[in-house]
Formats: structure tokens, C-alpha cells, sequence
């Protein structure tokens, strides 16, 4: 997956940890790159806001 996102395996673990100190914006990138819908992104926003 890491690869896929173009990123290291400590972000990955990051990101699927639910780690504070992942912004918004990688996470939106992340689910993007992974192909999810409009829906789930408007989730990750609301759930982060």
C-alpha cells in the first residue's frame, strides 16, 4: 500500500492508526489514491472537522 500511495510504511501505519499528526490532506490524498468515493471523503472531512 505504501507503494501505491507513494509514501513510507511508517506514514501508511500512520494513516491506518488513525495517527493526530496525519493532516487532513494526506489522508484525503490517501483515499483518493485508493479510490474512494465522493461519500467517503465527505466522512474523513465531516469526522475531522
Amino acid at each position: 500500500m505504501a507503494r501505491m500511495l507513494k509514501s513510507s510504511q511508517s506514514r501508511v501505519a500512520k494513516i491506518e492508526a488513525g495517527d493526530a499528526s496525519v493532516s487532513l490532506d494526506v489522508r484525503v490524498h490517501s483515499l483518493i489514491a485508493l479510490g474512494a468515493t465522493r461519500r467517503d471523503l465527505a466522512q474523513e472531512i465531516a469526522g475531522r472537522a
